[in-house]
């Protein structure tokens, strides 16, 4: 999970939702990609990437990172900086264009064997989104 709580987004998950599945009274997570202004935006990913490199540390030896969505989206950020990880399971990640312009510094590429599974029915990233990680 990603350390900064955040109120529940039924907007972004209309049909968990409309199944209710999603927007009950529980915390929910979020890594910090979707705030209005880019200093926030900076600060709370340079969290949750900081949070994610603890656990590496707190757990080692982790051999891989994983996340879904957004989580992939940090996860592979984590994995283009740890060459000593030997894996990276990114389920329908967001792009490298949400992150924020600080940590997007053109040096960004997954060097280690990765695992991409695509969500080709995904109602909120297009194809080439999908595919740009």
């Amino acid at each position: 999970d990603a350390p900064p709580p955040q109120e529940p987004l039924p907007h972004f998950y209309t049909k968990l939702t409309d199944h209710g599945l999603y927007g009950a009274p529980r915390p929910y997570y979020d890594y910090g990609l979707h705030e209005s202004d880019e200093e926030s935006q900076t600060r709370l990913v340079r969290q949750s990437i900081a949070h994610v490199e603890d656990l590496l540390v707190k757990h080692a030896p982790v051999h891989m990172v994983g996340g879904i969505c957004d989580g992939g989206l940090i996860a592979s950020y984590v994995a283009s900086t740890h060459p000593e990880l030997r894996l990276l399971l990114n389920v329908c990640g967001s792009p490298w264009e949400w992150l924020p312009n600080p940590l997007r510094n053109g040096r960004l590429r997954i060097k280690i064997p990765s695992l991409h599974l695509l969500g080709l029915m995904d109602e909120m990233l297009d194809e080439q989104q999908l595919m740009s990680l």
